[in-house]
C-alpha cells in the first residue's frame, strides 16, 4: 500500500540523471500507467478513478469511475479511452474543459479488455468472449468499431 514517486529522469548521450519527482502515484490498487503518443501527457487509473498528468504544464485531471480495465491515449493526443467491465469503451476528451466521459456507441461490454492504438492510428481492443476473445479495431477519428477477428483463445492475467 502507500504512495510511490513518479521521477523524471534525463537521458543524454553522458548517462540518465535524476531531473526531479513529477507526482506521487498511490493506492494499492493502482492499474495502468500509459504515456501519450505525443510525450506529453502520462494517464494511470487506480481506485479513485482515472488521472492524467500533464508533463510541460505540471496539472492534473481526474476523473471518478471504477472497474477500468485498459486505458489508451488516441494519436492526437486529446482523447483517452478506456475499457469498463460493465459497459464498453469509453471516451475522456480530455483537452476540451469541463468534458464528460461519453460511452461509445456499437460497443458490447469489453471486460478485461486490452487497448493499444496502431501505427496506423486505430485503436485495437480485445474483448473476451465465453470462450477465447474477438479483436475489435476503433477508428478513433470517426469512433467506429469494426470486428477484426472473432472466437480466439485470450489469456488474461487482469
Amino acid at each position: 500500500g502507500g504512495n510511490f514517486p513518479l521521477d523524471r529522469y534525463i537521458m543524454t548521450e553522458n548517462g540518465v540523471t535524476f531531473d526531479q519527482t513529477i507526482t506521487e502515484i498511490g493506492g494499492e490498487d493502482f492499474g495502468e500507467l500509459e504515456l501519450s503518443p505525443c510525450g506529453r501527457y502520462l494517464a494511470w487509473w487506480g481506485v479513485g478513478g482515472i488521472t492524467i498528468y500533464n508533463l510541460v504544464a505540471g496539472t492534473v485531471q481526474q476523473k471518478p469511475i471504477e472497474d477500468i480495465t485498459g486505458l489508451e491515449f488516441d494519436h492526437t493526443c486529446t482523447k483517452l479511452y478506456f475499457g469498463s467491465k460493465n459497459a464498453g469503451i469509453y471516451k475522456w476528451e480530455f483537452t476540451t474543459p469541463s468534458s464528460s466521459l461519453q460511452l461509445l456507441p456499437h460497443t458490447r461490454p469489453f471486460s478485461n479488455s486490452h487497448l493499444e492504438l496502431g501505427k496506423n492510428n486505430l485503436m485495437y481492443v480485445v474483448r473476451e468472449t465465453g470462450n477465447g476473445g474477438e479483436l475489435w479495431y476503433l477508428d478513433t477519428d470517426t469512433d467506429f468499431f469494426n470486428l477484426a477477428s472473432s472466437e480466439f483463445v485470450v489469456h488474461s492475467n487482469a
